[in-house]
């Protein structure tokens, strides 16, 4: 079970990664599923973006 904090981080990381891709639409249930996984994430982003994986991990990783 997550705990307050956890929760609080995980909202955190997902609006910057929403901020970041703006013109993207990412829907509340594909985020979920990518929740505590970095390869899950950028593979989300890549599929929605195109954009190359290493530079989505880079701006992730700026994003935190």
């Amino acid at each position: 079970m997550a705990t307050p904090k956890m929760n609080r981080d995980w909202h955190r990381v997902r609006d910057r990664i929403k901020a970041r891709w703006s013109t993207v639409e990412f829907d509340d249930k594909a985020m979920k599923q990518t929740r505590g996984g970095l390869k899950q994430m950028v593979s989300l982003i890549h599929h929605k973006t195109g954009e190359p994986r290493a530079e989505i991990r880079k701006k992730v990783a700026a994003a935190l």
